[in-house]
């Protein structure tokens, strides 16, 4: 499930290839690509691991960190 869902944003394959690399039919592909995607961002905001849009949280986060 991870390797289907990273790989289609890594490489951004049309559905019908990325079904192909994967031997599943293109509208299964599309119903993956939608159940994985809805996973992935919960995993992401539940782990903490959304991404920051706000340059200063960044600034904020990556100071907390101690790195500099």
């Amino acid at each position: 499930m991870l390797l289907f869902i990273l790989s289609y944003y890594k490489f951004g394959s049309i559905q019908e290839a990325h079904a192909l690399k994967f031997s599943i039919t293109q509208s299964k592909a599309n119903r993956y690509i939608h159940v994985f995607t809805k996973i992935l961002q919960q995993y992401l905001v539940d782990n903490n691991y959304n991404p920051l849009k706000n340059g200063s949280l960044l600034k904020n986060n990556i100071e907390q960190l101690d790195v500099y």
